[in-house]
């Protein structure tokens, strides 16, 4: 099942039988309007709240900018993402904070080739401007993430790695367990209890048989 966000074609939800899994978004960049930008923003606080809460909630989101490192985001923001000022960068933690998500690729400590997402000037400067986001709940599932440079896809982006490891609740059938609990069905082994259900088990069947000959 896919859903698409109305922005760009690239922004879409897909989930599986359990829960929703990824909401996965492109940001504009800097220098666009603040209307379109503020837009998007908008759209990324509502929708997670428009989810069930067992739903696991992972967004992946191309920000296209660095994300403030200030001790003020913190939970949402971890201590590893790099330093900037842009609007954007402020934007961000607000959004992970009135969502009660937290930003979980800048929890993990890797080598900074593994924290770059994206690189441009023939690949000699290199950012992490695309960051995964879950919610508080499911935070423990979301075990490591980092990118691979190792990867070509023709693309100016690293493909990054997020490994999950989702629990699904076990639902038991309370009910059925009942009702085997009422009936002891050893007693129509004993020869005894046999003498005494026979005679009921015939009257019930022949008035049974007959009530459904009245009917038809």
């Amino acid at each position: 099942m896919i859903k698409t966000i109305k922005f760009r074609k690239n922004n879409e939800y897909l989930g599986c039988r359990y829960f929703k899994l990824l909401i996965s978004v492109h940001v504009p960049t800097e220098d666009k309007d603040e209307v379109t930008k503020g837009l998007v923003y908008y759209t990324l606080e509502r929708k997670p709240a428009q989810l069930l809460k067992q739903d696991m909630t992972l967004t992946l989101v191309d920000f296209n900018k660095k994300i403030e490192q200030e001790k003020t985001f913190r939970p949402h923001v971890g201590i590893q993402p790099a330093q900037s000022f842009g609007r954007n960068g402020l934007r961000v933690p607000d959004l992970a904070a009135s969502t009660n998500m937290l930003i979980k690729s800048t929890i993990f400590e890797h080598k900074d080739k593994h924290n770059n997402t994206w690189r441009y000037n023939y690949g000699v400067t290199r950012n992490q401007i695309d960051h995964v986001k879950v919610n508080a709940r499911q935070v423990r599932y979301v075990l490591d993430l980092r990118s691979y440079k190792e990867v070509d896809a023709n693309s100016d982006y690293f493909l990054i790695k997020a490994k999950i490891k989702a629990r699904i609740a076990i639902v038991n059938n309370t009910r059925t367990t009942r009702l085997s609990a009422q009936w002891d069905i050893e007693k129509l082994h004993q020869t005894q209890y046999q003498g005494e259900l026979e005679p009921l088990i015939r009257q019930n069947t022949k008035t049974s048989y007959n009530t459904d000959m009245e009917t038809y």
